[in-house]
């Protein structure tokens, strides 16, 4: 792990997979760490010089209201400045997908090519409806919110959260290897012995709270897009898939079958393969 100076004073911190070629930079999604991808990333790595950005709920403590989907992107967009890269291939996974989206729509200068996976492109008149509603009301239009500031997010050892895991809908399509991969880089360990969630609960509710505004900023993304969708997903629906699709008809799209918002952790193999494949056209 290294670290790059931003201007309000933080060190963002990266991860650096290796490889050799041009850089690939992964943005992750809300509640993981970049290591979780790495059955993901690692292939990429034969291509590329792979690097993923840590998000602000693994350095900032408390999220502020400035702290939106945007606020991620200008983190990512700082970053590749002080690492002073441009012409990229950027990759992101939900939340991690729309910074990508709206950092490429920024600085497009930054951004060769960029694959988007399952991002958060709710529908239009939810969105409207997230911002006329003020903040503390949200979590009553948003269910997610409320359980997550519900979960459990202390436990005696990983072994004990693996078995806790294991047993959940959410990651039933992610193999042993994947799930431990997740494990190891979402807990840490508390002073008591005990392990609790890295990437806090309180910041994941706080980015389910904020429904981005991304269908007239879709319209000015000039990069070349590959779209990426899991078949059950819950997140991205059919309707705004097909609404992406008749909106940017020169972008690339693939559903994946048998998959839904965790597909690139459920399928990392195949969703490696078919982004190598759009970066190599």
């Amino acid at each position: 792990m290294k670290n790059s100076t931003i201007k309000d004073g933080f060190l963002i911190p990266f991860q650096n997979f290796g490889g050799k070629g041009e850089t690939l930079h992964f943005a992750h999604a809300n509640g993981f760490h970049p290591l979780t991808y790495q059955q993901l990333l690692q292939p990429l790595t034969q291509h590329f010089n792979v690097i993923a950005i840590e998000h602000r709920p693994f350095w900032q403590k408390k999220p502020t209201s400035a702290d939106n989907w945007e606020q991620i992107a200008n983190d990512l967009i700082q970053f590749l400045d002080s690492q002073r890269t441009k012409n990229i291939i950027g990759v992101g996974h939900s939340l991690g997908a729309v910074a990508t989206m709206f950092a490429a729509i920024k600085r497009p200068d930054l951004f060769k090519k960029i694959v988007l996976i399952e991002p958060v492109f709710l529908p239009e008149m939810m969105i409207n409806l997230f911002h006329l509603v003020p903040f503390r009301w949200r979590k009553h239009l948003n269910p997610l919110i409320r359980l997550t500031l519900k979960r459990r997010d202390i436990w005696d050892s990983k072994a004990e959260v693996f078995e806790s895991y294991r047993l959940k809908k959410v990651f039933a399509g992610l193999s042993d290897e994947v799930l431990w991969d997740y494990l190891n880089s979402g807990l840490k360990k508390r002073s008591d012995g005990k392990v609790t969630l890295a990437y806090s609960k309180e910041w994941e509710a706080h980015f389910f709270s904020l429904a981005p505004k991304i269908w007239k900023e879709l319209k000015q993304l000039k990069t070349p897009v590959l779209g990426l969708r899991g078949e059950h997903s819950d997140t991205l629906f059919p309707k705004q898939w097909a609404k992406w699709q008749n909106l940017k008809t020169t972008h690339s799209f693939l559903e994946v079958k048998n998959t839904g918002h965790l597909l690139p952790l459920e399928k990392p193999q195949l969703v490696a393969k078919e982004i190598l494949s759009f970066l190599n056209t």
